[in-house]
């Protein structure tokens, strides 16, 4: 990771100090779960973090991110209330971080039922080790897997018998399949923080606040800036991206190109009666944001995978401490949830294709 990086997450990190803080809103699951996780990487080209809220990302008609396992069992509740004790409608949200096999899934739930839960574990065969303050009930050896153990109406590698870590909160659960990634988590949680987390979470309140009182986010998809680029993004002109260096790099209109970005969030919702599908991208100095929202707002113009519905274009900036957050919504007026989901997963699923050109910062 380049020292600038760290440089402008040193300036930022009295980012996350603010969202404790912040009042309630429809992004408050979002912003609690980042205040969980340890370090997220820009410098990858994989997703960092996948955030949905549960019940909802379960309606086929609005199902967008990658939600692990949780589709499938969502189809086998009387078997998953067995396995953990609780209904799988009782899960409220759930981030995933990592790459298979090194995952992180926090899984947000009704702290009421953590005694039922933990007392599912234990009657299925997991061990409780307490490191510090925190309880960790761990079946099999470090990213192994048991045959034996496959339950397919557990999300959680289940289906392939994985062995399993699951923190226990008051309030969630973290799971890893090995005890490296469950140590990073319980690191995290006891303030253990890189500052590059504090620069990534700061969009959440800037986004909040440029949506419009009320909305609420329904699901999320966080990538650094080399998952946007084409193939022939070479490691050079990707460390003078992060470093907020411009390269010489092809100009996009409207004037002024597409300046260097940290990460970017896409994100889509519900404000009012409308459905909204964002991006907030984070950059160094509210010059590139503006510029940088600017020119994104034209692309996703002309960026219209399939059909539907034609929303309207916002562009907002806002200041997050050091950083500045550039945010283009598109909002799509008396139109529900689906719409605004469905925009995000073509998003989504050009970025995985190396086809996201609104953000590419190569065009």
């Amino acid at each position: 990771m380049p020292a600038s990086i760290f440089r402008a997450a040193a300036l930022a990190a009295g980012i996350l100090a603010t969202l404790a803080t912040s009042p309630a809103s429809g992004f408050d699951g979002l912003e609690r779960i980042l205040r969980m996780v340890p370090a997220l990487d820009p410098a990858k080209r994989v997703a960092l973090l996948s955030y949905a809220r549960l019940n909802e990302a379960m309606d086929g008609a609005v199902r967008g991110v990658d939600t692990g396992g949780v589709a499938e069992a969502y189809h086998l509740k009387d078997e998953f209330r067995g396995l953990f004790g609780v209904d799988i409608t009782e899960l409220r949200e759930q981030a995933i971080i990592g790459e298979p096999p090194s995952t992180l899934t926090y899984v947000v739930l009704d702290r009421a039922r953590i005694d039922e839960l933990t007392a599912a574990l234990r009657k299925r065969g997991f061990e409780r080790e307490v490191i510090g303050v925190h309880h960790v009930y761990v079946r099999g050896v470090d990213y192994g897997f048991d045959m034996r153990n496959r339950r397919p109406a557990d999300p959680f590698g289940g289906a392939l018998g994985a062995s399993q870590r699951i923190l226990v909160r008051d309030d969630a659960i973290v799971v890893a399949r090995g005890w490296p990634d469950m140590r990073a988590a319980m690191a995290a949680l006891d303030g253990a923080r890189p500052p590059v987390t504090a620069v990534l979470a700061a969009a959440i309140p800037a986004l909040r606040d440029a949506v419009g009182p009320g909305a609420v986010a329904s699901q999320a998809v966080l990538y650094g800036v080399p998952a946007f680029a084409g193939a022939t993004l070479d490691r050079e002109t990707m460390d003078a991206i992060m470093a907020g260096r411009a390269p010489s790099l092809p100009r996009s209109p409207p004037g002024g190109g597409m300046p260097p970005f940290v990460a970017a969030w896409l994100v889509a919702g519900v404000h009012g009666k409308n459905a909204f599908a964002a991006i907030a991208a984070i950059y160094v100095d509210e010059d590139s944001a503006r510029r940088g929202a600017s020119a994104i707002a034209h692309r996703l113009k002309e960026f219209r995978p399939g059909d539907g519905p034609t929303p309207t274009y916002e562009v907002k900036i806002s200041p997050a401490d050091s950083a500045w957050v550039g945010v283009v919504i598109a909002r799509f007026a008396d139109q529900p949830l689906a719409s605004g989901v469905s925009m995000l997963s073509r998003w989504h699923g050009a970025v995985n294709a190396r086809a996201f050109t609104p953000l590419d910062p190569l065009r």
